[in-house]
């Protein structure tokens, strides 16, 4: 019955990617890679590039781009009332694109069990498979099933996701991280967790990950200041599905 109420809302957003996003996919099929350490064919631009990197290739038509998307959705209770709304909406209108693009996708959420414990070790961090990387039908259910409950031990959450991506064969690799504020757990939370967040971003990016942080709360400066240039200022949460598609696509033409 929910999958219902969205379903105006996604084709509604599906009819604008298809009319601004697709042509550029479709652009991308007959793209020519440049700059390449093996070819056959001399890339004359770059010929005397000292590197060597001297052959280029020409895609053929109708070849998928190599990139598989990973989105990781905070479901703390900080997340309740609209703002978990805008996650499911945005999170089921990514999976929707990905599957008609060909784009390997997963979706994950997270929270923890909220409760305060004087011990690291008693707290338990959740996380909810909504869809996995082999398409299911009941995957559009699960991710509109999510509801706000506990707090947020980002790190965790961003670990696990990264390393699933890291599994992947695919070249490019993108992480979708939507959430409304900074994480607020046991003994992790303020300066010393957005540290901790920084440098797993660093070390996951060393590892050929790219992240996308579509902050949805008050707290965007401080997003802002740990996802740095992945970090995307929404301002209208009903254009968040389209505005992700198009910086997925914008990272998928430099490539």
């Amino acid at each position: 019955e929910l999958y219902k109420l969205y379903g105006p809302q996604v084709k509604k957003v599906m009819r604008r990617l298809k009319a601004h996003v697709y042509p550029i996919l479709k652009k991308q099929e007959t793209r020519v890679e440049h700059k390449l350490w093996m070819g056959r064919r001399l890339d004359v631009r770059n010929v005397a590039n000292p590197l060597g990197t001297v052959f280029e290739k020409k895609n053929q038509k109708g070849q998928e781009p190599s990139t598989a998307l990973a989105v990781l959705v905070d479901m703390s209770e900080s997340m309740t009332g609209q703002r978990m709304e805008y996650a499911k909406f945005a999170a089921l209108c990514l999976y929707e694109f990905c599957r008609k693009t060909g784009i390997p996708i997963t979706i994950y959420g997270h929270h923890t069990d909220g409760h305060s414990h004087r011990r690291l070790e008693a707290e338990t961090v959740f996380l909810h498979s909504l869809a996995e990387y082999m398409p299911e039908a009941d995957d559009p259910y699960r991710i509109l099933q999510m509801q706000p409950t506990g707090s947020n031990r980002d790190g965790t959450a961003l670990l696990f996701m990264g390393n699933k991506l890291l599994q992947r064969r695919e070249k490019h690799k993108i992480l979708v991280i939507i959430s409304d504020g900074l994480p607020n757990a046991t003994q992790y939370c303020g300066k010393a967790a957005q540290k901790d967040l920084m440098q797993i971003k660093r070390d996951l990016t060393k590892e050929g990950v790219t992240f996308l942080a579509a902050a949805i709360g008050t707290d965007r400066e401080a997003i802002r200041e740990i996802y740095q240039e992945a970090f995307l200022d929404i301002s209208d949460m009903e254009k968040l599905p389209v505005l992700l598609a198009k910086q997925i696509i914008k990272y998928i033409r430099r490539w």
